[in-house]
């Protein structure tokens, strides 16, 4: 369905180009996702590079290619977990979905490669957090 997203939608609400939020839609250099993870503490980029992807592909390491784009798709959702946290001033957009992340990445079998991000230091910070939210959550509800 991306084909049908005109430019004039890259700007709506309903988007977030973590590239132009982070240069300030272009008023500095884009910086590289493995910059904005470093300091974080997500792991981004473990297996190999973007610069590698098309010998890869003339090897035939398909597996290596899926394994590295699923590594960026999921530094990516950690990293825009952080901004949207950030820019709403709430731990809980952060730690909830990320602590669930984490217990997933742990119990599939298939995502072994994936499990650096459960245990990476944003991933360990939100594991109690989103507890403490859920049962404050709970105890609430409950009165």
């Amino acid at each position: 369905g991306l084909s049908r997203q005109t430019h004039a939608h890259r700007f709506g609400r309903d988007h977030c180009d973590l590239a132009d939020q982070f240069s300030g839609y272009g008023a500095t250099r884009r910086v590289p996702l493995g910059e904005l993870c470093a300091p974080l503490g997500i792991p981004v980029k473990t297996s190999t590079h973007g610069s590698d992807v098309g010998a890869l592909w003339r090897a035939g390491q398909v597996d290596a290619i899926r394994r590295y784009v699923e590594e960026d798709v999921v530094a990516t959702y950690a990293l825009w977990l952080h901004w949207v946290a950030f820019r709403a001033n709430d731990e809980r957009k952060f730690a909830e979905p990320l602590s669930d992340l984490a217990r997933w990445l742990e119990q599939d079998e298939n995502l072994t490669h994936l499990r650096p991000f459960a245990t990476c230091s944003p991933a360990l910070r939100a594991r109690p957090a989103a507890l403490f939210h859920r049962v404050d959550e709970a105890l609430a509800t409950a009165e």
